[in-house]
């Protein structure tokens, strides 16, 4: 449960911080200007607000090949517009513009180009708003990435702390065989002791009657004394 509470104060805290840092990106490359037109045709107008004011036109997609990129504007009457393109050198550049319109009459406008563009109208110094437009962009990307980490990172590490632990508790209850008892020297088997009729009886073998020659001679003064009569 505790681990779960900081997980979630991990992400809150790096939502919190990535969408403050987005929201200044935002407000920089938004701040005094007024968008007159979007997409890759159609028509926009420039009122008494937005005479006397730089209008330029950014590229949203600057990977687009700079040499064939189109942009045309022609007026209400159908006049054609001069246009002045950013060189392609610094086509891509932060803090570049694709095209500049200079200052347009109160008028409405036409307009065609190969890719989605935004035309908008700066009020004051055009260098410093396009500084402006750079730091803001950059920093919009920052917070955008800080908001997607703040979802990814602590999931990254609630999966790395589980296959940290599971794979610890593997190693700790590993089944291991039980030990052997090696014998001893003196450790034999003990035998049993049963007698058997093989190893108690004694074998008697019968004895061959002596023959008379075999036979001992008796001894003494009378038996010797009959043997000489």
């Amino acid at each position: 449960m505790a681990e779960g509470g900081k997980r979630i104060r991990l992400r809150s805290v790096g939502l919190i911080i990535g969408f403050l840092i987005f929201v200044v990106g935002v407000v920089l490359t938004e701040s005094d200007i007024n968008e007159l037109g979007y997409g890759s045709e159609g028509t926009f107008t420039v009122g008494p607000t937005d005479s006397g004011t730089s209008v330029i036109v950014l590229v949203e997609n600057t990977e687009y090949n700079c040499e064939a990129f189109q942009f045309d504007l022609v007026n209400d009457e159908d006049e054609i517009q001069p246009v002045e393109k950013t060189d392609c050198t610094l086509w891509t550049a932060a803090d570049m513009y694709q095209y500049k319109l200079g200052t347009l009459a109160e008028d409405d406008y036409k307009f065609i180009a190969s890719d989605e563009v935004s035309i908008v109208a700066v009020e004051g110094d055009l260098g410093e708003y396009m500084e402006d437009y750079a730091l803001g962009n950059a920093l919009a990307d920052i917070g955008g990435g800080i908001c997607c980490l703040s979802f990814v990172v602590p999931m990254f590490l609630a999966r790395f702390k589980f296959y940290t632990v599971d794979t610890g508790d593997q190693m700790g209850f590993v089944h291991m065989p039980p030990p052997v008892a090696e014998p001893t020297p003196y450790a034999e088997p003990l035998q049993e002791l049963t007698p058997t009729n093989a190893s108690v009886e004694e074998k008697h073998e019968p004895q061959a009657p002596l023959e008379e020659e075999d036979q001992p001679e008796a001894t003494g003064s009378f038996w010797g004394g009959l043997g000489e009569d």
